[in-house]
């Protein structure tokens, strides 16, 4: 991402540099054509033209390259990974390549157009009649825009959509939830002594606390083929979700539960027992799954006996229906999936603890040295459900960040870019603004006469940014389960921001040459 964004953010520097001496190249029309009366060649004139722009690329690169080396620490942090600069290496090579192709382009044009011209020709002003230079700055002024506008709804939509992806429903609780990792399943979903469980359950300000063979904020552990009773081999379901989870499991992690029960301690029929064929164990299931199965009523499959055809042939006794839960991100979508009492392959598995808000932090300390001194090991690893959750999306707020900050880069750089331009342009029709307020104009309407040539680029850019920005930003939505929608008013907004930057930047310098006594003007002319 930070690459894409540093090679839009590149070739819209480039772009200023680019218009800014082909603007520049008309106002030396006298001195090529004093040089070709006293004899230099077009090869000469041409080689000048394209010396100078090297020289001010690779000073512009010795200067980036400071700046750099001043902010490459900040911005290591901000896209969490090391960054070593090598001026001797691949970068030193970029940076001179850079350097090299950005002198190269701004100054080929204004090179090729001057110095083809004759002295006769160059000196008589024929070069401020053509308009070929014109049309190449507006067009490369129209692509700078469209990326500056398509930065504008980026950096918007993807604010939009990680709000929401903090903020989604995920079906479980996140506020108050501690989690304990890497817990051997002897003593958690192993075996039917649940001592551990009851004495962490017993500590004052835990609400409630279950095992689990999964981390809710990665992924599921396994899959279970299920056979239901009354089925054909046609009807059969394929493969779903599956992870094994201790008593008080829906208490603990705030499922919703819309039929049946929660895993009970005191029905010790609900943990999973293994005898000579098959096993036992009570489960729960989510709404998608008992829809699946073909019960529209939630309440019918409460009691039913499904069977688990796998290595450990388990019979499932339904005790409850939980609302669909998101595991993961929400790159993935919600699915079907059974929680099976006591039963799991996994050799490890975590806690799950619903505290007391107002007592969580020394509770937490409580359970965390009951741990150590009951499992005796100091490397117990605790983590707050919550900010798991947050960091599973690091790299969608680091792009935030980094998106807004490329963002803001460019809008600068295209008003640096359009406050050149209306600068050379308003000196090229100082003459025209006199006679207009020799004529009676007023400042502001000289101000909107001015600024209504930009106006009409920055309109050419929106509706070139538009359709495309659209697209890109519906594909990178789509791979989302929940997602922002693309609101006609965020795009409406996003124009109208490019305007007023736009008619503010041209009516500063504008205004400038707008309150210009007319005689003062005149009199040079």
């Amino acid at each position: 991402t930070a690459s894409v964004l540093a090679g839009l953010l590149l070739l819209v520097a480039s772009i200023n540099f680019i218009n800014m001496s082909i603007a520049r190249s008309g106002s030396r029309a006298k001195e090529v054509g004093v040089r070709k009366t006293l004899g230099a060649s077009r090869w000469q004139l041409f080689s000048q033209f394209m010396v100078e722009s090297l020289m001010v690329t690779f000073i512009a690169g010795f200067i980036a390259a400071v700046i750099v080396e001043l902010s490459v620490g900040a911005f290591s942090g901000l896209v969490n990974r090391p960054i070593n600069l090598e001026y001797l290496g691949s970068f030193g090579a970029l940076l001179l390549l850079c350097s090299t192709m950005i002198g190269l382009l701004a100054g080929i044009y204004p090179a090729l157009f001057i110095s083809a011209f004759n002295a006769k020709r160059v000196l008589s002003g024929d070069l401020q009649r053509g308009t070929t230079a014109v049309w190449v700055r507006k067009g490369l002024l129209v692509a700078q825009g469209a990326i500056t506008v398509a930065l504008l709804i980026g950096s918007a939509i993807l604010q939009q959509q990680l709000d929401i992806l903090l903020n989604q429903d995920t079906g479980y609780q996140t506020e108050a939830r501690l989690m304990v990792h890497g817990i051997n399943n002897e003593q958690l979903l192993w075996s039917d002594n649940q001592s551990l469980m009851t004495d962490i359950a017993a500590v004052p300000g835990v609400l409630a606390a279950s095992a689990i063979d999964i981390d809710l904020t990665d992924t599921y552990s396994q899959i279970a083929t299920l056979r239901i009773p009354g089925q054909t081999e046609a009807d059969r379901l394929p493969p779903v979700a599956s992870f094994g989870a201790g008593y008080n499991i829906v208490k603990a992690t705030g499922l919703n539960l819309r039929a049946g029960r929660d895993f009970d301690p005191n029905r010790q029929a609900d943990w999973f027992s293994m005898g000579e064929v098959r096993g036992t164990a009570s489960a729960i299931i989510t709404t998608s799954l008992a829809r699946q199965a073909g019960y529209n009523n939630l309440n019918e499959v409460i009691g039913e006996h499904w069977m688990v055809d796998d290595m450990m042939p388990t019979e499932l006794h339904i005790v409850g229906v939980v609302d669909d839960f998101q595991v993961g991100t929400a790159l993935r979508r919600m699915e079907p999936a059974v929680i099976i009492a006591g039963r799991s392959p996994m050799a490890f598995g975590n806690m799950i603890i619903h505290l007391e808000p107002a007592t969580a932090l020394s509770t937490r300390a409580e359970i965390e040295a009951m741990l150590q001194q009951r499992l005796n090991r100091m490397d117990i690893r605790t983590s707050w459900l919550g900010a798991d959750f947050t960091a599973m999306y690091h790299n969608q707020q680091r792009q935030r960040t980094i998106i807004m900050l490329f963002a803001g880069l460019a809008i600068l750089l295209t008003c640096v870019g359009l406050f050149g331009l209306a600068a050379f342009s308003a000196e090229q029709r100082s003459k025209e603004v006199a006679m207009r307020k020799v004529l009676g104009a007023k400042r502001m309407q000289i101000v909107n006469t001015l600024a209504k040539e930009y106006m009409v680029l920055m309109g050419i850019s929106v509706l070139v940014a538009l359709p495309g920005t659209y697209f890109l930003v519906e594909w990178w939505l789509s791979g989302f389960n929940v997602r922002a929608s693309q609101s006609a008013f965020l795009y409406i907004g996003a124009a109208a921001l490019t305007f007023a930057i736009c008619w503010l930047t041209v009516a500063g310098i504008s205004m400038r040459v707008a309150s210009r006594k007319p005689g003062l003007v005149l009199r040079q002319f």
